[in-house]
């Protein structure tokens, strides 16, 4: 995936990260032995998810993972539990706790940690508080008189929070100079997770719900019922129309179409009317001009939809997304009533535990801190070496590959070839840590704390912006459950935070490392192959390298791929979409081929036997892969992931790439005919 959970997308804002350049080098000095992952029971942990009821030529994923799935039951707190990354991260959250928790003799930066979450697990402070931390910017909003002023508050409120009214924006790579960083800005402004569900008729019962919980939530800030009601429904209105003007999901994969560059006279001239100095001015950064604008067509539209609103209905669309984007910073109440809100889409049953909630708020606050102090406690040298010489063996499998992707030319076969040798790895954690000096924390002040925080992490990104810089910084924290390709600079990253049994353990048999983990690392190394990130070079630049012929055959390769995830029916009347879902089917794919080869190259010059009786080395590869998959979820929050969610449900990221391995055909002998054996091929790389 590319900047994205491998595990699948969370609701609400994207996680964006500070990644300034200050910090530490070298090793991480503290150690927490005593909190190491231990090896699990290897042979159990296989031979126990399996159920061999089933014959693995009828359906692979029930049979690795059916016993699995019938003895495991969801934890209620969550909308969905893997074998893999949900075991992960509930692990490594409680190593986090057991950091922050951890008191004593600690350095400044631990004892800020250590503030941090004690602000706010005190829920009593909090409540009492209620909704004091925000009346001063709620008085603000009521003098809100124009468009101008409206887009000003805007700004301030996506400063203090990250949350997003009327418009995204993050930094990211000039896609044409990967050394300059630019402020990426695109189209946003909605309170429901997708444009579709304030356009589609099926998704009525889902705005009826939001409706309700935007009057609920406006009557806790005070309002009477009946305004409420009048406020909440302006509210949908406004957001509808924006959905309006939103390009559907599908089309934001369009790389070239989203790279438009530009100054600020350029920004002004979509919209010359548009108050953008207002913007900057109210973000203290008047002098930005480095841009790139995702959706120039959003943002032409934008300010004829601001220009006929009323000035009431702006003041209340700016009051509930100040409410609902503090709403887990404030008294328990709006915690509960956003939380009933999400249940409703996701089908969660309860709220996860108050630690769980500070460790994850803490973590966002400071990534790199808590990070540092994880890596310490959990990831070892060794694994971090034997971690880069699979990544180095993958990348050798892809290479040796091409010559026989009859479907390529020389041409474009070499340049494919430069791309993948000379795409970084960066395994672990980064070799720099931010220190957050510039963040006081309070022990009895958490929205402070946490405003304080996200101020912080804005001002190191936007300081970004306009700078050169050859050495970018990590996009997601090191203790995260999670990895990603990024394109403009042709890297890879592997967090200690994924590298953690039953993903990876380097005790484990090559077979299962390979199996899991490797494929994950194929995964993402075919990212930059796939219909995204096959556009930029191997500089990271987005300029054509393939030539016509070769982008052809890539075309008519990937259409099959399209329509086979859009035959996948989640419930009645709701597919997948194929071309949503188009890179991730493909990295799933290539992913599968390049783990499994790199593997058989590592097993040819070291064999290694089967742990597992019954189970040959080769099989065991195939149900390590399965296995990383198995899932339970809930009706709910899988009808909501095949809407916006760009990777398709296990079952098919699973049987749907088997289909379409003839090793595991051979593995398992499955013969023409069989389900687990499909009569087209689908292949890319």
């Amino acid at each position: 995936m590319k900047r994205a959970a491998l595990a699948g997308l969370a609701l609400g804002a994207a996680l964006a990260l500070a990644v300034g350049a200050c910090g530490t080098r070298g090793p991480v000095a503290e150690s927490l032995p005593d909190e190491a992952v231990p090896a699990p029971d290897f042979s159990e942990m296989v031979r126990g998810a399996m159920y061999t009821d089933v014959e693995p030529c009828t359906d692979f994923y029930v049979y690795a993972c059916g016993e699995w799935i019938r003895q495991t039951t969801l934890p209620r707190d969550q909308p969905r539990w893997v074998r893999s990354f949900s075991v992960i991260h509930e692990r490594n959250q409680e190593l986090m706790r057991r950091i922050l928790e951890r008191e004593g003799r600690l350095d400044a930066g631990r004892r800020k940690l250590s503030d941090f979450y004690a602000s706010c697990m005190d829920e009593t402070a909090r409540d009492e508080a209620h909704l004091n931390p925000i009346r001063p910017l709620l008085a603000e909003i009521e003098t809100v008189d124009d468009v101008t002023q409206a887009v000003a508050m805007a700004a301030r409120i996506q400063e203090m929070s990250r949350r997003w009214p009327l418009f995204r924006f993050w930094v990211d790579r000039d896609a044409r100079d990967g050394d300059l960083d630019l402020l990426v800005l695109a189209q946003g402004g909605l309170g429901l997770p997708d444009r579709a569900y304030y356009l589609q008729d099926e998704a009525r019962p889902i705005r009826g719900s939001y409706l309700r919980h935007a009057v609920r939530m406006l009557e806790l800030a005070g309002l009477p019922p009946e305004g409420a009601r009048s406020e909440a429904e302006a509210i949908l209105a406004f957001e509808t129309e924006l959905a309006r003007i939103s390009k559907p999901r599908e089309s934001l994969r369009d790389v070239s179409a989203r790279y438009n560059p530009m100054d600020r006279a350029g920004l002004r001239a979509l919209d010359p009317y548009f108050p953008w100095e207002a913007w900057f001015g109210a973000l203290g950064r008047e002098e930005l001009s480095d841009l790139n604008v995702a959706d120039p067509e959003y943002f032409r539209e934008l300010g004829g939809v601001l220009r006929t609103t009323p000035r009431e209905t702006l003041r209340a669309y700016l009051r509930w997304h100040l409410l609902s984007g503090s709403a887990d910073e404030l008294s328990g109440a709006f915690e509960k009533e956003r939380f009933a809100f999400v249940s409703r889409l996701t089908g969660q049953y309860s709220m996860a535990p108050r630690w769980k909630r500070c460790t994850a708020a803490t973590h966002r606050a400071f990534p790199d801190l808590l990070g540092k102090a994880f890596v310490a406690a959990s990831f070892s040298g060794e694994s971090q070496d034997r971690a880069r010489t699979m990544m180095d063996d993958i990348r050798e499998a892809f290479v040796s590959r091409l010559p026989a992707l009859g479907w390529m030319d020389d041409e474009t076969r070499a340049a494919a070839a430069d791309k993948a040798r000379r795409m970084r790895a960066r395994i672990g954690h980064p070799e720099t840590w931010r220190r957050y000096d510039d963040v006081d924390v309070r022990r009895d002040a958490f929205f402070d704390n946490a405003v304080a925080a996200a101020r912080s992490e804005l001002r190191a990104e936007l300081d970004r912006v306009g700078r050169r810089q050859s050495n970018p910084g990590w996009r997601i924290p090191a203790a995260s459950t999670n990895g990603y390709y990024d394109p403009s600079v042709n890297e890879i990253v592997f967090p200690a935070g994924v590298l953690q049994p039953p993903f990876f353990h380097r005790s484990f048999p090559d077979a299962a490392n390979y199996g899991s983990i490797g494929m994950l690392m194929g995964h993402e190394l075919t990212h930059g192959f796939d219909d995204q990130g096959r556009r930029f070079d191997a500089d990271g630049r987005l300029e054509p390298w393939w030539t016509p012929e070769a982008e052809r055959r890539f075309e008519e390769r990937s259409a099959c791929l399209v329509e086979d995830a859009s035959a996948v029916a989640i419930r009645p009347g709701l597919n997948l979409d194929g071309r949503l879902t188009l890179g991730e089917n493909i990295a799933d794919l290539g992913g599968l081929a390049l783990a499994h080869r790199a593997w058989r190259a590592r097993a040819t010059a070291r064999p290694e036997p089967s742990p597992i009786e019954g189970l040959s080395a080769e099989q065991l590869f195939f149900v390590s892969f399965a296995q990383a998959w198995c899932s339970i979820v809930t009706p709910e929050y899988e009808a909501m992931l095949a809407r916006i969610d760009p990777h398709a449900p296990p079952h098919y990221r699973v049987n749907g790439s088997l289909r379409s391995s003839p090793a595991f055909w051979e593995a398992f002998g499955c013969e023409e005919g069989t389900p687990m054996r499909a009569e087209n091929l689908c292949e890319v790389w």
